[in-house]
């Protein structure tokens, strides 16, 4: 498998309780992608699992942001995701290097760090429980 196919006009929060948090963003993002805090300048940024910095994530965006401007990230409940998942798989933080792509679990590699995302709930939404282990996969 590959990175899940995000389109991200599709991307929404999917529960009512959803409390989203503004973050100032250090480059452009767009819906779906996963963002860590960058402790050197506190600014948010496309996550992936190459360092267990960059693996730490936060949150999925849902509302777009251009560099330094502010984003949407949801860090809880559920989102429509804008990618089609299989129901009751864990989805995770993929190694694409700053792209803050999530993908299955089959494509993780050797020295990637797990971070798991979620669960997805359904075919379109997956409940957010972050989990970054810190740890490579051996």
């Amino acid at each position: 498998m590959a990175n899940y196919t995000i389109t991200s006009g599709s991307v929404s929060i999917a529960e009512a309780t959803a409390r989203p948090s503004v973050v100032q963003v250090g480059e452009a993002v767009t819906e779906g992608q996963a963002l860590y805090l960058k402790t050197s300048d506190s600014k948010y940024y496309k996550a992936d699992s190459t360092s267990a910095a960059k693996a730490s994530v936060v949150g999925i965006v849902v509302s777009p942001a251009s560099t330094n401007g502010y984003a949407l990230i949801q860090s809880n409940k559920k989102v429509v995701i804008g990618a089609t998942v299989v129901a009751g798989d864990p989805i995770y933080l993929s190694a694409t290097a700053g792209g803050g792509n999530i993908c299955p679990h089959a494509d993780l590699a050797s020295t990637n760090y797990v971070t798991q995302i979620g669960h997805a709930v359904s075919t379109s939404e997956v409940l957010i429980d972050i989990t970054a282990l810190g740890v490579q996969v051996a």
